[in-house]
């Protein structure tokens, strides 16, 4: 048998806050993810459940969470994403198996790149910013904390400083948070886990990336997404946005200050 203690990674991705990328430094450092999975998260058979891929530990008893992370290391599972809700983190965080990680995005620019994604892949047609706020679970007020005080499923609830403070201490339970405007964040949490392969690719030139996506749309025929991209390019925030979105997510902000100061 080996002596080397199993260890699993769960990665609390919130989104459009870098998870495809570490899901993808996940895959080029050899950790095991199911052998079916979106962007780290299991695809699970799950009957006529309605969540992706069968994957949904926010339902999951403390109980049915132990008995999954014990399959994970029978089946030699090492790494993980969960994206679409959030998790018995006290539990997570007490099992020593589990190493609980994230990574946190400033909350205006990581809106804004939600709403660009959506509306240029057709998943919403909102085309103005400030009426997608609050419009969706991922386009909620006060993201993180809702999602870190377990409150992301009624999306359209306001919070108070009660789930700001739960936000936080679930916040503490973390083996490692990354913050994406900090220095070398993604080398610091590939530094944490002892991942060794960077992937030059994150580096590629966006401008290209932008022509690919738009030649593959045009190939393909979705000549109105192609539109959407064209008629609607990412801008620069105005200020009354800016001051209109850190109204409406002030838990927020100070949630990512917090995190700016403690997670360098």
């Amino acid at each position: 048998m080996s002596n080397i203690p199993y260890r699993l990674i769960w990665f609390q991705h919130f989104h459009k806050a870098a998870g495809t990328s570490i899901t993808r430094l996940a895959e080029a450092n050899n950790e095991v993810l199911y052998e079916n999975h979106k962007n780290g998260i299991p695809v699970i058979p799950a009957g006529n459940k309605d969540v992706v891929g069968g994957f949904d530990p926010w339902n999951f008893s403390e109980k049915e969470l132990s008995e999954f992370i014990d399959n994970c290391e029978k089946l030699g599972i090492t790494f993980l994403a969960n994206e679409w809700g959030s998790v018995n983190f006290e539990l997570l965080a007490s099992d020593p198996r589990v190493v609980l990680i994230t990574c946190l995005r400033n909350p205006l620019k990581r809106f804004l790149s939600n709403f660009y994604f959506d509306y240029w892949h057709g998943y919403d047609d909102i085309s103005k910013p400030e009426n997608f706020l609050g419009a969706s679970k991922f386009s909620q007020t006060d993201f993180y904390c809702k999602f870190l005080s377990q409150s992301e499923q009624s999306y359209k609830e306001r919070i108070d400083e009660h789930h700001f403070a739960l936000a936080k201490t679930n916040l503490s339970l973390f083996d490692y948070v990354a913050v994406l405007e900090s220095d070398n964040s993604i080398d610091k949490l590939r530094n944490f886990l002892n991942w060794t392969e960077e992937l030059e690719s994150l580096q590629q030139n966006k401008t290209s990336r932008w022509d690919r996506s738009m030649i593959r749309l045009l190939l393909n025929g979705h000549f109105d997404l192609a539109f959407r991209r064209i008629s609607h390019p990412r801008r620069q925030p105005t200020p009354e946005f800016c001051d209109f979105f850190m109204k409406n997510n002030p838990l927020d902000i100070q949630l990512y200050e917090f995190a700016q100061k403690h997670y360098p």
